[in-house]
């Protein structure tokens, strides 16, 4: 059962990346965004990546999506201009999905889904820590420097875009 909606999740996630390539409405487009991040997230939950997958629905489709129905919503349109794309851009994006689409599947068949039992390690060993503790024990001893870095970078860019904001 778990097999079939992975399966699920990546058609849906694949044909909605195909509709952002085909689509000329940038509703549809969002849309079809939405559906890839809620893929991608679901598939994460099956790669038992439970930290990545809940992070992928509170930054990306949480956060960034909203901003951009936002954005799309509140900007004014132009009456002379016409916002969709013409055949010339769908072709070499359809191409270009097909590829990646294909590459994908590829490497989901070609892959070694057993690691697990080829090496030293045992379930047992594995199992007596959660994703989330491993991730937040190193975040705060062995990349701790590079966190707070990050965490300086993000106020530096914060403040700029206020300043930026308020002229």
């Amino acid at each position: 059962m778990q097999t079939i909606l992975l399966y699920i999740f990546i058609g849906i996630t694949t044909l909605s990346a195909l509709c952002i390539a085909l689509t000329r409405n940038l509703m549809y487009a969002i849309l079809g965004l939405f559906l890839v991040l809620f893929g991608v997230s679901a598939i994460f939950v099956f790669a038992q990546a439970e930290f990545l997958a809940v992070s992928q629905l509170i930054v990306y489709v949480g956060g960034i999506l909203i901003l951009m129905v936002f954005g799309v919503m509140l900007t004014q349109r132009k009456i002379d201009e016409n916002p969709y794309t013409d055949l010339i851009q769908v072709v070499p994006s359809l191409i270009i999905v097909l590829i990646l689409g294909a590459g994908f599947w590829y490497m989901i068949g070609e892959n070694d889904w057993d690691l697990l039992a080829k090496s030293h390690a045992t379930t047992a060993d594995i199992s007596n820590f959660s994703n989330i503790q491993i991730i937040g024990k190193e975040t705060l001893t062995t990349y701790l420097v590079p966190f707070e870095a990050i965490s300086v970078l993000l106020l530096m860019a914060m403040i700029g875009a206020i300043y930026i904001a308020r002229k």
